[in-house]
């Protein structure tokens, strides 16, 4: 199941990744997202935050840059 990794010792239950982490389908690993960016609810994909925003370290989200700062497409910070 996406968004979550299969854990090997013979099991069938999956565990969810962790924060800030997504899986593909199927794959029984997690891999990082990378700074400027978020995971989507599924945790099955990376989405870059949007120009005007950055990523919270603290919850792995996408905010809104303070009043007269700037950010590009999939900036860690404004």
């Amino acid at each position: 199941m996406a968004g979550k990794l299969k854990e090997l010792v013979s099991t069938a239950s999956c565990e969810i990744c962790p924060a800030d982490w997504y899986s593909d389908e199927g794959k029984d690993a997690c891999k990082h997202c990378g700074d400027g960016s978020q995971v989507d609810g599924a945790k099955s994909v990376c989405n870059a935050c949007a120009a005007g925003q950055f990523e919270d370290t603290n919850d792995h989200t996408c905010k809104e840059c303070p009043a007269a700062w700037r950010s590009a497409t999939g900036e860690a910070a404004c």
